[in-house]
């Protein structure tokens, strides 16, 4: 963990490349590219579609949002590989 200048906790969190379901409008399941974020201080997982920068910020709002530890004031960022 890392602080940065204004004192908030940095939140190391992992990105993964998944396949997600979703309903067509044909009514058939459909695989489509995402990703899962896992947060690296409580574990909680966030699957969002997409696999851009954006995507990963979507995620990161989620886990500000509802975080299961209430680390609701944090910053997020996807670990360096």
């Amino acid at each position: 963990m890392r602080w940065c200048l204004k004192k908030h906790l940095v939140v190391q969190c992992e990105v993964e490349e998944i396949e997600l379901e979703i309903e067509g409008d044909d009514g058939r399941e459909h695989e489509v590219e995402g990703l899962c974020v896992r947060c690296g201080e409580c574990g909680k997982e966030v699957e969002v579609y997409g696999r851009s920068e954006r995507s990963v910020r979507w995620a990161f709002a989620r886990f500000r949002e509802d975080c299961g530890e209430g680390l609701g004031g944090h910053y997020y960022q996807a670990e360096s590989e």
